[in-house]
């Protein structure tokens, strides 16, 4: 899995990556594409900006998808 700041580039300039999150409906942009918290086990978290509220805040990497892929089905 690639938690790469940017996912495509149009003439060079890169694209951000835009991603979704459990429980929010809205689409979040990565400002950070990784930093490591705790000790002796660390969550590998990504820090996402989302526009419309204007936070900034940390998500586990397991949970954050691209926000052009589907839905997770529940079950």
């Amino acid at each position: 899995m690639d938690f790469s700041v940017t996912t495509k580039t149009y003439g060079g300039t890169p694209e951000p990556r835009r991603v979704r999150v459990p429980n929010r409906d809205d689409v979040g942009i990565v400002v950070n594409p990784g930093m490591n918290f705790g000790m002796p086990q660390s969550i590998y978290c990504l820090g996402i900006h989302f526009p419309e509220t204007g936070e900034c805040l940390y998500y586990d990497a397991k949970r954050v998808r691209d926000a052009e892929e589907p839905a997770a089905t529940p079950g």
